[in-house]
């Protein structure tokens, strides 16, 4: 009889017969107590022994032998000057590969930074070229205004020149007419005085407004009035009468030429003894 045998006829032996009340539920305050089942509890122990004591049995039938192996020498078959060699091959050819591995990140660090740098520049001529675009069309629109400029300030000075030229033109033919209207004046006048008909004189829109200046009027109004207020002093004074015909024809001589001096008008008309006619004559050459 084995030990395992022997030690569970003695806790049968020592277990309480299920008869015995004892194995009844307790029941106290609040909660129940259920004793265990003492014949399931040692079928289950007995199984648990039988399990162990085979499993010892196993280990001792599976027990490994002594190693019985035959002396060699460790190393193999390469020396150790190869070995030595061939390790200095593996660090050098380990150094390589690092090198080359850090040259390719170089190389692909170098691309990246290269093609940053071209996107940039890119950008940047993209601006250069819309810059140049905006230069080109601000240059253009002054050019444009510049023209439109010159081209208003040549109608002005065509406008100017074109008013200056009326002017010039309007102040000739007033001057004429002022010349005329003078004329057909001391034309009247002397024809008042010596009795004869004064011709009509023709009205231009200019000659409406033409007056003699203040000192002519002046000089020609005194003896306007002295011939047509009265006409028999003049007859009965004749030396007077000559010098009246001497201003009159000074003063004819004077609108007709105008670029002469008064002093050698004078003197042509005291040559001619007041003759207008011949004082032309000489004078209109």
């Amino acid at each position: 009889m084995t030990d395992s045998e022997q030690t569970n006829e003695c806790c049968e032996k020592n277990l309480p017969s299920t008869s015995n009340p004892q194995n009844e539920p307790v029941h106290a305050d609040g909660y129940t107590k259920i004793p265990p089942n003492e014949s399931r509890r040692s079928k289950t122990q007995r199984i648990a022994q039988k399990e162990e004591e085979d499993l010892r049995r196993w280990k001792e039938e599976n027990r490994p032998g002594p190693i019985q192996l035959p002396p060699e020498k460790l190393g193999g078959a390469v020396s150790l000057a190869e070995v030595r060699q061939r390790q200095q091959m593996e660090s050098r050819q380990s150094k390589m590969r690092k090198k080359q591995r850090q040259e390719e990140m170089d190389k692909k660090k170098r691309q990246a930074e290269e093609e940053q740098i071209e996107q940039m520049k890119a950008k940047q001529r993209e601006k250069a070229k819309s810059h140049e675009y905006k230069e080109a069309r601000r240059e253009e629109e002054n050019t444009d205004l510049l023209k439109k400029k010159e081209e208003q300030r040549r109608k002005a000075d065509i406008l100017e020149e074109k008013q200056k030229q009326q002017e010039e033109d309007r102040k000739r033919r007033t001057e004429a007419d002022h010349r005329r209207v003078n004329l057909a004046f001391l034309d009247r006048l002397e024809a008042s005085s010596s009795g004869r008909v004064p011709e009509p004189v023709t009205q231009t829109p200019e000659s409406s407004s033409v007056w003699l200046d203040e000192d002519d009027d002046d000089d020609i109004d005194e003896p306007q009035d002295t011939a047509l207020s009265n006409p028999s002093q003049i007859h009965a004074d004749r030396s007077e009468a000559d010098d009246g015909d001497h201003t009159w024809t000074l003063m004819k001589l004077q609108n007709r030429f105008p670029y002469y001096e008064r002093d050698m008008l004078e003197e042509i008309v005291k040559q001619c003894d007041g003759n207008y006619q011949k004082a032309y004559e000489l004078l209109d050459v």
